[in-house]
């Protein structure tokens, strides 16, 4: 029988529920492409949105995760796509604009989520994968997703975004479980990359990646992570996307 993944935090209310192993609100459409499930062998599969789904929450554990972490998930879906559907514009003044899909010239957004929330969801999404191929989730991420308390998990981000990174409008996720110290994982979301880890992983700095990145800066929009709710932790750099060569 499928127990609640949360279980060890004592507090299980009601039933055995079905959770969607990819937050359903996150994404659009019926059909999601998802690359690096375990149970996919490293395939990438299109799979309906209402069949990836596991009993492995009970009712109380699911709707509070619903409450926080499931839109902080979906904010971030909505930024990576209104950084693609947006386009750079021209203007000749200190100001940068952007080309809304609607044709409308607008100042490049900011995009403002909470980096513990955002934090939580991953830490979810990473334990609904492990539950969902019977495995046991690390305790503190398990504590993580109700509680986005613990400065010691590190939440890394890309420092440096290049010319070409992939981003998309499309529904795509990617799971990434890489079974070494510190049960690191990475999310990717439309194109964007999350690494998590349970202790620093120094490596990761040379790949332009850093822990609790405050600001990226899109050509199209500033997406800014606010960690107030977080532990105090060493300042973090603005992030900045080099600008695209015009032709």
């Amino acid at each position: 029988m499928r127990e609640c993944w949360a279980k060890p935090l004592g507090d299980c209310k009601g039933g055995i529920t079905g959770e969607h192993l990819f937050t359903r609100s996150i994404f659009t459409g019926e059909e999601i492409v998802v690359d690096g499930a375990p149970w996919f062998k490293g395939v990438s599969k299109r799979i309906s949105l209402d069949a990836a789904v596991g009993n492995i929450l009970c009712e109380h554990h699911n709707h509070t995760l619903g409450t926080y972490a499931d839109p902080a998930g979906k904010e971030l879906r909505e930024a990576m796509q209104a950084s693609v559907r947006n386009k750079p514009e021209a203007t000749g003044t200190a100001t940068e604009y952007v080309r809304s899909p609607g044709g409308i010239i607008v100042p490049k957004p900011t995009v403002t989520i909470r980096g513990p929330h955002v934090g939580a969801w991953l830490a979810k999404t990473h334990c609904n994968m492990i539950a969902n191929t019977k495995g046991t989730p690390s305790i503190e991420y398990i504590q993580y997703a109700f509680s986005p308390r613990n400065p010691q998990i590190q939440f890394y981000y890309p420092h440096v975004l290049g010319e070409d990174v992939g981003f998309t409008d499309q529904p795509h996720a990617t799971y990434v479980n890489f079974h070494e110290p510190g049960e690191p994982f990475a999310i990717q979301i439309c194109g964007f990359w999350s690494l998590v880890a349970l202790q620093p992983i120094p490596k990761l700095e040379v790949l332009n990646f850093l822990d609790r990145v405050r600001e990226v800066r899109f050509q199209t929009l500033t997406l800014a992570l606010d960690w107030t709710d977080d532990p105090p932790r060493p300042s973090s750099p603005t992030v900045q996307r080099p600008p695209t060569q015009q032709s």
